[in-house]
């Protein structure tokens, strides 16, 4: 799943809103997520190490879509892009009666 976000709180206007690309990849049956892609600056590579963690303990898109996040205007957006991404991705698969 593919998609846009933002870094930050959009009303954070101090560091300003950095545009985000979450590409998460899942195994078709289990969606357990086997691999990802993320574009952008700031909070990218600490991404990338959290979904590196979610591919080699298991981690599915449902675990993605519902996980709690510390809401913080100056650091993170209200939702944080990876599970947006996620919830997403299974809203995609449900309209195509793909989901299990």
């Amino acid at each position: 799943m593919l998609r846009n976000f933002v870094s930050n709180a959009r009303f954070y206007d101090k560091v300003g809103i950095h545009k985000i690309l979450v590409k998460l990849l899942a195994e078709p049956k289990t969606l357990r997520i086997i691999g990802a892609q993320l574009v952008g600056g700031e909070g990218i590579k600490e991404r990338a190490d959290f979904l590196a963690m979610c591919a080699k303990k298991g981690i599915t898109m449902r675990d993605l879509a519902v996980m709690e996040n510390v809401y913080s205007p100056p650091i993170g957006a209200l939702n944080e892009p990876i599970s947006l991404a996620a919830q997403n991705g299974l809203a995609r698969l449900a309209q195509a009666g793909q989901s299990n």
